[in-house]
């Protein structure tokens, strides 16, 4: 059985990207798959898309 794709992904410190889900890290202001500009939450520290002004996630 393989391991849920989130659980997998936190086990590495990854995050998903919001548009196309491939794991991403935040060190890179981009997704490596997709090539998508990424902003990230300054309180949680989740993707956030360029057209999002508010983190879906804490809404900071």
């Amino acid at each position: 059985m393989k391991p849920d794709r989130d659980t997998a992904r936190e086990g590495k410190g990854c995050r998903a990207c919001p548009f196309c889900d491939a794991a991403i890290e935040p060190v890179y202001p981009f997704c490596q798959e997709c090539g998508r500009k990424l902003n990230f939450c300054n309180v949680c520290g989740k993707p956030i898309p360029p057209t999002r002004r508010v983190c879906d996630d804490c809404e900071a």
